[in-house]
């Protein structure tokens, strides 16, 4: 048992360097303390696909971690979000990405709720959507437009929601990736809004596609280590996935 002991936490700290170690990577590429690198260089690597790929190894890193030992659902989230940031991160379809970012929020549901609990779940999405639909329409947006809108106000309730039940259902670790999570999604809205000039939130939007990093990753490496924690007492028979109470 204590070398078993031993053995989890060299892991841990190997997979805590590894992420380290990405996480300063794309700190500095994109924080252009590098960029002499590329001056007058066109041949090199774009620092910024570079930094994509540096974010996208770093979650995947986490995804990999222990992978078959953690919680299911959480798992299956983990999963998602690399499909999601896949999209997202190398602009391949926005839409698909938020799309991916609400099932990790259903996957996060049943974690905290059990498997009945994507009927709440539903229904909640299509109220919030119906309710942003008319809100929509009545700020003549474009269709494409009106889907990110009503993405963006399905996934935000149910972030919103996760949190709030993290907390009541006394989680605070959850609670707290929820937290980081909310705070990059924070900064990822005032990223893509139009341009402010000057003044303290023009300077804070120009931060904006750095710091959603500073929370996303912890947020990130948090569930990750709630996902190991939740898994060994599912693996234990002390976990209960059939929707009843825990």
């Amino acid at each position: 048992m204590q070398k078993k002991r031993i053995e989890s936490l060299k892991d841990t700290d190997w997979f805590l360097w590894g992420e380290l170690a990405l996480f300063l990577g794309f700190l500095t590429l994109d924080l252009g303390i590098l960029d002499f690198l590329w001056a007058g260089n066109s041949s090199i690597l774009d620092r910024d696909f570079l930094s994509c790929i540096l974010k996208y190894a770093s979650v995947l890193m986490c995804y990999l971690w222990r992978i078959g030992k953690k919680d299911p659902s959480l798992e299956r989230a983990q999963l998602l979000v690399l499909g999601a940031d896949l999209c997202l991160l190398f602009q391949w379809h926005i839409p698909m990405g938020m799309a991916l970012f609400l099932l990790v929020q259903l996957q996060y549901r049943i974690y905290l709720r059990g498997t009945q609990a994507w009927k709440g779940f539903l229904l909640q999405c299509a109220l919030v959507a119906l309710a942003a639909g008319f809100a929509g329409r009545a700020l003549l947006r474009s269709k494409e437009e009106l889907g990110i809108i009503l993405l963006g106000a399905v996934y935000g309730a149910a972030l919103l929601s996760n949190l709030y039940l993290a907390f009541r259902r006394r989680q605070p670790l959850f609670g707290a990736g929820l937290f980081l999570l909310l705070l990059c999604d924070i900064h990822v809205l005032l990223y893509n809004l139009p341009l402010v000039s000057g003044g303290f939130l023009g300077r804070w939007q120009e931060l904006a596609g750095t710091a959603m990093w500073l929370f996303y990753l912890p947020s990130q490496l948090v569930i990750a280590k709630l996902a190991m924690k939740a898994g060994n007492l599912y693996q234990g028979d002390s976990f209960r996935g059939d929707g009843r109470e825990r």
